[in-house]
């Protein structure tokens, strides 16, 4: 597709693709009758292996599994290319291969919800090789979130991708604290942890306090501000018509520099 089709779609229509204000690549406008390869789409987003700052894109899918989410992903990264892919809610199952939905060049690990009657949850992160990426596998419990170390000009990151669903029980919530938890003990071997995804809390992130009667919501403030995390992420990430709230986080350790943050309107 061209620039110029693009842009005269845009003018004729009111919807736009969830991520960066493309159109929406359903079957009414692009067609993909054959299983579509990503190779080509991703090459013009390939990295320079010196370069001084990464970009990470942290977004919750809701599925991967069909094809026409793959292109949407191949005109994300289009739009804003990345070397750290940190997705949550993939919906995806053992069966599917990693390239179906990722670029090739990319280096993925997942970790899929099984189990279930129906797709839900999951959680991957997406890397470029020159990063180094290695998953920290001992940092995982049986919570949904996927740990990786990567190196960027000499300096050392530990990053996660995270989700957490909002009907999330008890002992679920505590097996994510404990990841956290562990995670939060190797950070002097790091010269910072990022750590993005849905965690579904009912907190004002204006002043960082609770709502009233959200339980879990205390737990992970009281665990953030153990662990030194800090939120990125102050603006509301879901607004329907009677609400706005801040489900997205974004968080680092509150003893580096701030990276810049943006949010793409979906």
């Amino acid at each position: 597709m061209s620039e110029k089709e693009v842009n005269d779609y845009k003018k004729k229509n009111n919807f736009s693709c969830w991520p960066c204000s493309l159109p929406m690549l359903n079957d009414s406008f692009w067609s993909v009758p054959e299983p579509l390869s990503l190779t080509q789409a991703s090459n013009s987003q390939q990295q320079k292996n010196n370069k001084k700052a990464a970009a990470i894109l942290c977004f919750n899918a809701r599925s991967l599994k069909n094809r026409k989410r793959a292109a949407d992903i191949a005109a994300l990264l289009e739009c804003h290319p990345a070397d750290v892919l940190a997705i949550n809610e993939t919906w995806l199952s053992p069966d599917i291969l990693d390239h179906e939905v990722i670029p090739t060049d990319y280096v993925v690990m997942r970790k899929d919800r099984t189990g279930g009657r129906r797709p839900a949850g999951g959680v991957l992160l997406a890397i470029l090789p020159h990063l180094q990426p290695r998953r920290q596998t001992q940092l995982e419990t049986t919570a949904e979130a996927v740990w990786a170390e990567v190196t960027v000009s000499n300096l050392r990151f530990l990053i996660a991708s995270v989700y957490r669903a909002p009907n999330s029980t008890p002992q679920q919530n505590d097996e994510l604290l404990l990841s956290l938890s562990l995670a939060a003990e190797q950070q002097h071997n790091y010269d910072a942890c990022f750590v993005m995804g849905d965690f579904n809390l009912d907190v004002d992130w204006s002043t960082e306090t609770p709502l009233p009667r959200a339980t879990p919501a205390e737990q992970f403030l009281d665990a953030f501000d153990n662990f030194a995390f800090a939120q990125l992420i102050k603006n509301a990430t879901r607004t329907t018509a009677t609400s706005e709230k801040t489900i997205d986080c974004s968080c680092v350790t509150r003893r580096i520099w701030s990276p810049r943050v943006r949010l793409s309107p979906e």
